[in-house]
């Protein structure tokens, strides 16, 4: 973070304005940090919008191009501080967009082994054809049909409730069960943009007549969810289905040129139907619009 000691902070003309904002002085690194950066910011966190862990830095330092917030997509001053990812040199994040409850989870990561991230398959194999019992249908034996074409307008996916019409899936050997090939292939736990704590893959199967409200769209489905089981949003019913889940940065639509990504804006009008959005819209860095994860 920082090498040379900080002497006793220095008074400060704003410090009577927003409670102690005295600073602490580097004289040899000519580095100004407010007390509370220093104090209160963490040192190494994970956030849903990387992979790897990212360190907090006091000075990004020059490199080709500018910096970009890997968060809200605006440009950082290399001159200040900011979050920097060890493994891409490239990725970057303001200090408050990764402190940020939306982005972080609230852990300090600082001195804790980044241990490899224990991995539950969503299916198992069980011979020599590739035949798989999958988590959501252990009572039978699943096999791969690579070019399966049906007129039954029903036979649909049981995890994202699509048509299956000549797509690669897993049929049941003993019942109409099926899933899509990338379907069943689905990660069990994932991070996603769509909410700072890792989300576990559900079969709804074992309540078949409940339907559940994604939280992205607002469709209500009785396919595969994704939903959160840490201890603080139990109380949420946090839960998005497996369409809205798989959506990642950039974002490409259609009816617009630009890629979108999800910021941290509220109260932004959707440019398509110019409702009101509330959590969660799509942000167009190029002609600063927004639309709604809408379905």
């Amino acid at each position: 973070m920082h090498q040379q000691p900080f002497p006793q902070p220095t008074l400060s003309v704003q410090s009577h304005s927003q409670g102690d904002r005295n600073p602490y002085v580097c004289l040899e690194c000519n580095l100004m940090v407010h007390k509370d950066c220093v104090e209160n910011l963490p040192r190494v966190i994970s956030i849903n919008r990387h992979d790897h862990r990212i360190s907090h830095t006091f000075h990004l330092g020059e490199k080709e191009g500018d910096w970009e917030c890997g968060v809200c997509r605006k440009m950082i001053n290399w001159v200040y501080g900011g979050y920097k990812c060890s493994r891409c040199p490239s990725y970057a994040v303001h200090s408050r967009c990764a402190t940020r409850k939306e982005v972080w989870d609230g852990l300090e990561l600082e001195d804790v082994p980044e241990e490899e991230e224990e991995i539950e398959d969503p299916f198992k194999v069980i011979n020599d054809k590739g035949d798989i019992i999958h988590f959501s249908h252990e009572e039978h034996v699943l096999r791969l049909d690579e070019n399966y074409v049906t007129d039954d307008a029903n036979m649909r996916c049981r995890c994202c409730i699509l048509a299956i019409n000549g797509d690669p899936c897993y049929r049941c050997v003993e019942c109409d069960f099926i899933l899509h090939e990338a379907c069943a292939n689905l990660p069990r736990k994932k991070r996603h943009l769509l909410h700072n704590h890792k989300l576990t893959l559900s079969s709804t199967l074992i309540n078949k007549d409940i339907f559940h409200e994604c939280g992205a769209c607002g469709i209500y489905t009785d396919g595969f969810i994704y939903e959160c089981r840490h201890e603080d949003c139990k109380k949420k019913i946090i839960k998005y289905d497996v369409r809205c889940s798989s959506v990642s940065e950039p974002f490409h639509h259609d009816l617009h040129q630009h890629p979108l990504y999800f910021t941290l804006q509220s109260s932004r009008r959707c440019q398509a139907c110019n409702k009101e959005i509330k959590d969660d819209p799509l942000n167009c860095t190029i002609c600063e619009g927004y639309w709604k994860l809408k379905r």
